[in-house]
């Protein structure tokens, strides 16, 4: 896609298109994996990279990442200096190099490529000075905190002729490759209508993560959290559960819709944005502060088939 054609329409369909293309991405990916595990390829062209955000879902990466012949975590960064032991243990690496500061990341020489895993309101800042700094990106889900955003995203990607990854478990999953072969198939004949919902039911999945006893703002880059979004004074409760906060995150719709509607983009090879939607919800059960609602439903009409869309 051209700079000039990256429209906000243009932008809500790119999901579907990353989608599409993912069967590609991963035989592009894996062979050469393979080849590394075979002892086929040099050491030379091991994949330096660096961490940028190593909280919950952070570490998650850096684990995945001990599985994969060829890649070396060279760096880590987060805003809280509790983060940087979890990073350490994580990539089972003492010595590994911790900042607070994700710019001297990306000054160094040594570091092909960066896993974003921050906030969702510091996507696109992180983003862009990864692509600036030549430097391929993996950035998790959702791409970005709002749909322009996502439009200077691309067009950073592209300016730099960068590498970029949003992750999207749904559309890496076998299981879900699997339900897109039995629908091509056409064993389920025509189908009108999908049901899908994310229930959680729990502290944890309603984002109510513990606060470290230490939180403070001697611990915590609380000015470098913000960023963007509006002063506000220290609070351990925005920061460690950012999604429930709209200046963050993007609630429910943000963490989990992203999941089931790009699995079924990818099962029903669907390359388009709903036509209209509608939703209901409301606070029920956590009345914590939080700005988004904790149940809610929205019904999507595509043009083959209708969506509904549950999550708690």
């Amino acid at each position: 896609m051209k700079k000039s054609s990256v429209t906000r329409r243009n932008f809500m369909r790119l999901g579907a298109g990353f989608v599409a293309a993912g069967a590609a991405v991963k035989a592009t990916v894996l062979e050469p994996t393979r080849l590394r595990a075979a002892g086929m390829l040099p050491p030379s062209d091991t994949v330096r990279f660096a961490a940028i955000g190593t909280g919950v879902r952070g570490c998650e990466l850096l684990k995945a990442s001990l599985r994969v012949p060829g890649v070396e975590c060279v760096a880590v960064c987060d805003l809280y200096d509790g983060r940087h032991i979890a990073a350490r243990e994580s990539v089972k690496k003492a010595e590994v190099p911790a900042t607070r500061n994700y710019k001297e990341i990306l000054d160094r020489k040594d570091v092909d490529a960066v896993i974003i895993a921050v906030t969702d309101h510091q996507h696109r800042k992180v983003f862009e000075d990864a692509c600036a700094a030549g430097k391929d990106v993996y950035c998790e889900k959702p791409m970005s905190h709002t749909v322009e955003d996502g439009i200077a995203m691309v067009d950073a990607a592209h300016k730099a002729n960068r590498i970029a990854q949003i992750g999207s478990q749904r559309v890496s999953s076998i299981l879900y490759a699997k339900a897109k072969e039995i629908y091509d198939s056409g064993k389920l004949g025509d189908v009108f209508f999908i049901d899908a919902y994310w229930d959680r039911n729990s502290a944890s999945g309603a984002w109510v993560y513990p606060i470290p006893p230490d939180a403070s703002e001697q611990t915590i880059d609380w000015n470098a959290f913000l960023g963007s979004a509006p002063k506000r004074p220290f609070d351990p409760v925005r920061f460690f559960r950012w999604r429930c906060f709209v200046d963050y995150g993007e609630g429910l719709a943000g963490d989990l819709f992203v999941h089931l509607i790009s699995g079924i983009q990818f099962i029903t090879s669907t390359n388009t944005v709903a036509q209209r939607a509608q939703s209901t919800g409301g606070l029920f059960r956590w009345k914590d502060g939080r700005d988004f609602p904790d149940l809610i439903d929205t019904f999507y009409d595509y043009p083959n088939f209708g969506l509904l869309c549950a999550a708690t």
